[in-house]
């Protein structure tokens, strides 16, 4: 049996944001008000890692191919509580990031971006 190892470049090297990964997105901030959808502006790189970061209110959460199926977040869609994380290697049909209050009315906020990728020199 062999031993797997790690590679640059490959989903398992997870990187924060401004770290030196080259394909790390910024951070993208996700607010919105109540019970309507927002989503990210900008897809997500296919086949890296991606990290969400909740804010202090519960939210719907909708993975989509596109911003704007993103956008239409469902009362059946799951729940993230507060300052929740959730980590999900990319593909096409969750790209993107949809975000609603969980119950009732409010502020909500989060942060979603790619979260792997391979590193630049130092």
């Amino acid at each position: 049996m062999t031993t797997p190892t790690l590679q640059q470049g490959n989903a398992y090297d997870m990187c924060a944001p401004g770290a030196g990964c080259v394909v790390v997105q910024a951070p993208q901030r996700i607010t919105g008000s109540d019970q309507t959808g927002v989503a990210n502006a900008t897809a997500l790189t296919i086949g890296q890692m991606a990290t969400l970061l909740i804010g202090a209110n519960a939210v719907r959460v909708r993975w989509a191919t596109t911003q704007t199926l993103a956008d239409d977040v469902a009362a059946t869609d799951p729940i993230l509580g507060a300052y929740a994380r959730f980590d999900w290697q990319v593909s096409a049909q969750d790209c993107f990031v949809g975000l609603e209050m969980a119950s009732g009315s409010g502020t909500f906020e989060g942060h979603v971006w790619t979260s792997s990728g391979a590193r630049q020199a130092a």
